[in-house]
């Protein structure tokens, strides 16, 4: 494994020791392929302590014997809450969504109460968290319906995996 073009030796270090790095390399080790070169092109940072996605530079040798050579962007799991509320009166279902600045252009969207996993390895709570922090409902993780084991945006691109749940309340 090098480290060429790497921003800055205490980000990528702290990459490669990340839940979100070992999460997505043993996703790629349990399909079944090894890793045979891996350069970390950059790592974008918020904060010293912690980084918000990654661009890996890797070849991988699958199963039946292939080389793919990609470039991927590591984020890590998200989760999605899709909150159903049954009206009192008509006994008729209703879903809950939230009006947010779009993070990539700064518009207004409506979408479910949603956001990444980060270092949590328990996505129950970490939609209870995202539930809780965009709508102020509160529930328990065992009140959530899995609805997906997980979802790939951009499988040739991207480790995003979102894995959606559901809740009546």
């Amino acid at each position: 494994m090098s480290l060429l073009n790497n921003p800055e030796r205490e980000l990528v270090t702290l990459l490669l020791n990340s839940n979100k790095y070992l999460r997505w390399r043993k996703r790629v080790e349990a399909a079944g392929n090894e890793i045979l070169k891996l350069d970390v092109l950059t790592v974008v940072s918020r904060t010293p302590e912690t980084w918000y996605t990654a661009l890996l530079d890797c070849i991988l040798l699958t199963p039946e014997g292939n080389r793919i050579s990609r470039c991927v962007t590591i984020r890590g799991e998200s989760v999605v809450v899709i909150p159903l509320l049954q009206c009192v009166d008509d006994n008729q279902y209703y879903t809950v969504m939230v009006e947010q600045r779009c993070i990539s252009d700064g518009s207004l969207h409506l979408g479910f109460p949603a956001g990444g996993v980060d270092d949590c390895d328990d996505l129950r709570l970490a939609a209870c968290q995202e539930l809780m922090e965009e709508t102020g409902l509160v529930i328990s993780p065992n009140d959530l319906v899995e609805l997906s084991g997980g979802i790939t945006l951009i499988s040739s691109l991207s480790d995003d995996i979102i894995y959606y749940r559901g809740v009546v309340i």
